[in-house]
């Protein structure tokens, strides 16, 4: 592409991914209107109500998916994961996020343990375990629970198995399960 003095431009969109093996933490807070998710290598901004429903819910579908690839055996650790620190961050806003997840079943899977993982616009999360995934897991669930402090969203505890019964339904009406 070319401006009009003649210098050539260009244009590129980064994309994060991040990789997990095993339990490990994050933080979940708010600051100002906004909820906030670090984990290690990436923190994660939530704009609006709209969005952390949208991420939750992609997380509850993960969940399915992992429920049927994971199994229960111990990953080798494929690298130790110390406290959260930031090496990239994305914002989540309410415009559709169209997210991908992908699950593997251990005999497909790096780890030999199975593995999910869950993309949303550029950024990929992968859980090598299900350590890593139940860790993450965890992480977004929080976030949606924070969020109602500052948004009107549902309690946690009614809107996850409401979620999880429509994803399912729907999943089935696909073939997916």
């Amino acid at each position: 592409m070319e401006d009009p003095v003649g210098n050539q431009t260009s244009h590129h969109v980064a994309s994060l991914t991040v990789r997990f093996a095993g339990p490990h933490d994050g933080i979940v807070e708010i600051v100002g209107s906004l909820v906030q998710v670090m984990i290690p290598g990436a923190v994660i901004t939530i704009t609006d109500h709209e969005a952390a429903r949208e991420l939750f819910k992609t997380w509850v579908e993960a969940r399915i998916i992992a429920r049927r690839t994971m199994s229960d055996r111990d990953a080798a650790r494929l690298f130790r994961i110390g406290a959260p620190s930031v090496h990239a961050a994305v914002r989540f806003e309410s415009k559709r996020l169209a997210p991908m997840i992908l699950g593997k079943a251990p005999g497909q899977s790096p780890s030999g343990c199975g593995q999910v993982i869950v993309k949303i616009g550029q950024l990929a999360i992968v859980c090598d375990d299900r350590e890593a995934f139940e860790s993450q897991y965890r992480l977004w669930r929080s976030a949606f629970d924070i969020g109602r402090e500052i948004w009107p969203l549902m309690p946690v505890g009614w809107f996850e198995p409401i979620a999880e019964s429509r994803i399912t339904e729907r999943l089935f009406q696909q073939g997916r399960l």
